[in-house]
């Protein structure tokens, strides 16, 4: 997804007596993540770009990754027939307790118990206005990027917002993890705040849902310099879950107002370096 009307200057260089001009050295891994939103805006070389790009794409989804690396996926146990699943665990004491005699059944009467990945649609909207640079883009990313990687991904869509929403990934859309982190590198990160364009946004998102259990979740400092009150909002959705990061603005309760009038938890963060963990968290959260 590309983000036009970014000025683009030269690549840095290091002057040094003895020789010509050397490019500047460009950074790998979280370095590259770390840097990538100041970075994709001053190379002026595209394959340059592109390079930090893949590197910051890159360490992100190592980042996330490796949160997941002791966890496991949702799941819940699913009864269905032995015909459609011959693998599963036969369900016997069903037949037994029906008073079914075990010479006398039948195929189609088997039942067997199988894991099967737990379903909601989840709509996350993320606060990117001008206070996100830096670092934090990068672990606004990863968690995006564990939440992408532990849901169905068909289930998941993104809205960022500034004073603007704008829909980074769709229900029913399946887009590779390391394309959704890209999207989310790629956001400007500019301007005011509009946290009810986001919501309003999130909204129309998870009205395409097709699934019976649909959640929200809003990743915001809970400061807002444009736009309505959002917290009217907050009732339309099933369930809101409110993610607060860092020190609440003058309206300090807004994050709690939006989670109780969205039946839903609050969540208050003192940084954005917890933010990739608590999304590990919410994953399970997110079908109760």
């Amino acid at each position: 997804m590309a983000w036009m009307g970014l000025d683009e200057e030269t690549a840095p260089f290091v002057e040094s007596p003895e020789s010509e001009p050397t490019p500047a050295r460009i950074p790998a891994g979280w370095e590259a993540a770390r840097n990538y939103h100041r970075l994709k805006k001053v190379l002026g070389d595209a394959r340059a770009r592109e390079g930090v790009r893949r590197e910051a794409v890159g360490a992100v989804l190592s980042r996330a990754r490796a949160l997941l690396r002791h966890g496991a996926r949702p799941r819940r146990d699913e009864d269905l027939p032995w015909t459609e699943a011959p693998g599963g665990e036969l369900a016997l004491d069903a037949l037994v307790d029906e008073g079914v005699p075990p010479g006398a059944v039948e195929p189609d009467q088997v039942r067997v118990t199988v894991p099967a990945p737990r379903r909601a649609d989840v709509v996350l909207m993320l606060d990117m206005s001008l206070s996100m640079t830096g670092e934090k883009v990068a672990l606004v990313a990863t968690a995006a990027a564990v939440l992408s990687l532990q849901l169905d991904p068909e289930d998941l869509a993104v809205v960022a917002f500034d004073h603007r929403a704008t829909l980074l990934k769709r229900l029913g859309e399946r887009v590779p993890p390391d394309t959704l982190v890209g999207r989310v590198l790629d956001v400007p990160a500019d301007g005011f705040t509009s946290i009810e364009a986001g919501m309003r946004k999130g909204l129309t998102a998870l009205a395409r849902g097709r699934l019976g259990r649909r959640r929200g979740l809003l990743v915001t400092d809970g400061v807002y310099n444009v736009g309505w009150d959002p917290t009217p909002l907050a009732r339309r959705f099933p369930r809101l879950h409110v993610v607060q990061v860092g020190a609440p603005g003058p309206d300090r309760g807004l994050c709690a107002r939006l989670a109780s009038n969205g039946r839903g938890p609050l969540h208050v963060l003192p940084d954005y370096d917890s933010l990739p963990s608590l999304a590990r968290r919410l994953v399970g959260e997110l079908f109760r």
